[in-house]
């Protein structure tokens, strides 16, 4: 391949992953807190029958000898069915980490995951070095900021574009995982290419009346793609030189109008350090408001049938992904609705993930507050939202009542996962994993697994192969 005439982009993308340069001890701790956030995820999703049936083997019965272990599970599995299982798992309840540009930067963990236990196994069989578990950190500290980067500047899940911002899951791990099987600049170089002409799904399974499951699997299928090109390139396989500026023929040509695919800055660790953790199970952008309903929920006092009017200031973008109107009829429809989500907050005081079940929507309290709820876009908020460096994530609540009392208006701007609560975070993140882990580990096992995972200089050393063994059943 010739490097020289490759899309630049490309190049910028894989000089970056393969640069020599080391992150600040800060940046591998914040990526640890993300994988240990992720795998707290993954196994809450082990109680969800629509996830566990896409779990194991493609073909029931195959045995894949020295098998990446698929955490929280009995599976050894093929390094890309392990990519795509971890994945789904971490993403299936959407309650994993997201970014001040949207979408899930942890959708690529289970790849990187399952690709280092596939070397470090290679390696530790040649009599060579294992890898360890800071080679991983290093892996999601880069696949964050590519996949964050480029979805801020390019808007992939805009309307007048319409792909799934999953695309980024797949561009932010190729390069990333082609590294980390030892492959080659060139061999990087082609796995990207191939991810590009691949081009793009559409948004459409995120929204009624299509929202369905696949929203929970979407960015699983990306990365586990991500890792099937990428050993196909080391394998031989070559790339492209202009997948995205082809005149004719190019993604910019075909997805963007013609318009040319950018990162908005130079690669870092940006994005990992300005991560945003989800400590209530719903949307970022419906998260604010959710904490504002919280707040107002022992103001109203259970005095729900004398609500008149409750007012949603928001910004454009929570408007435009979560404003949904009419029946909500599966869980996907539920955990993207802002007026559900603000509906439960005010009900219950709290939000937990069975509050998407069934069961829970066929409460008739929820719609009829639903019905009373009106979304105003706060021009203030939109803009702080999109600003990088402001990055907010605004919503206020304002109730109504029939004899016309006023509630204060509750304006939360960041969440508590934001970046801003950081000093909050360890202890939030310990929380949820003993929540999320306790249905699937006693808490002899919990303990074990979060002493390991508070002691920094220990962590980072561990191999790969000890690390994934302790979190299979």
């Amino acid at each position: 391949m010739n490097k020289i005439a490759t899309d630049s982009l490309l190049n910028t993308i894989v000089d970056y992953v393969y640069s020599d340069k080391l992150f600040s001890n800060h940046a591998y701790k914040i990526a640890k807190y993300c994988l240990w956030d992720s795998v707290s995820c993954a196994l809450s999703s082990l109680n969800e029958e629509d996830c566990l049936r896409l779990l194991g083997p493609y073909v029931d019965g195959t045995i894949v000898p020295n098998g990446v272990p698929v955490f929280g599970t009995n599976y050894r599995l093929d390094p890309i069915k392990a990519a795509f299982d971890m994945c789904a798992m971490i993403r299936w309840m959407d309650f994993n980490d997201t970014s001040f540009a949207g979408g899930h930067p942890s959708d690529s963990i289970g790849a990187i995951l399952a690709v280092a236990y596939f070397k470090s196994q290679q390696q530790g069989s040649a009599g060579l070095p294992e890898l360890s578990m800071q080679d991983v950190l290093h892996g999601i500290i880069q696949a964050y900021e590519i996949q964050g980067m480029i979805s801020f500047a390019n808007k992939f899940d805009q309307p007048s574009v319409a792909l799934d911002h999953v695309i980024g899951v797949k561009i932010g791990a190729s390069a990333v995982v082609t590294k980390l099987l030892g492959g080659s600049k060139e061999m990087a170089l082609a796995t990207l290419g191939n991810v590009f002409m691949d081009g793009g799904t559409l948004n459409a399974y995120r929204h009624v009346p299509n929202a369905g499951p696949r929203k929970s699997w979407a960015g699983a299928d990306a990365a586990s793609r991500a890792v099937w090109h990428a050993f196909n390139a080391v394998k031989g396989e070559p790339g492209y030189q202009t997948p995205l500026s082809d005149a004719k023929w190019g993604f910019e040509k075909v997805f963007y109008d013609g318009n040319k695919i950018t990162i908005s800055e130079s690669l870092g660790s940006f994005v990992l350090e300005n991560i945003i953790f989800k400590f209530y199970p719903c949307q970022r952008n419906v998260s604010t408001a959710l904490e504002a309903a919280i707040h107002l929920h022992p103001w109203l006092n259970n005095c729900f049938e004398q609500v008149k009017k409750i007012t949603i200031f928001s910004h454009d973008e929570a408007i435009r992904r979560t404003d949904k109107k009419g029946p909500l009829t599966t869980r996907a429809a539920r955990d993207h609705c802002m007026q559900y989500i603000v509906a439960i907050g005010l009900l219950k005081g709290q939000l937990t993930l069975d509050d998407y079940l069934d069961e829970a929507a066929s409460n008739p309290l929820i719609d009829a507050l639903r019905d009373k709820m009106v979304l105003i876009e706060n021009p203030i908020f939109s803009k702080n939202h999109h600003d990088i460096q402001i990055r907010s994530c605004a919503n206020a609540i304002q109730i109504e009542l029939l004899d016309g009392t006023l509630s204060e208006l509750i304006q939360v701007d960041f969440p508590l996962g934001d970046p801003i609560h950081r000093d909050k975070a360890e202890k939030a993140i310990i929380d949820k994993f003993q929540i999320l882990t306790s249905p699937v580990w006693d808490e002899e096992r919990r303990n074990q697994l979060m002493g390991l995972m508070l002691n920094d200089e220990s962590f980072f050393k561990i191999s790969v192969s000890e690390w994934m063994h302790l979190l299979q059943s």
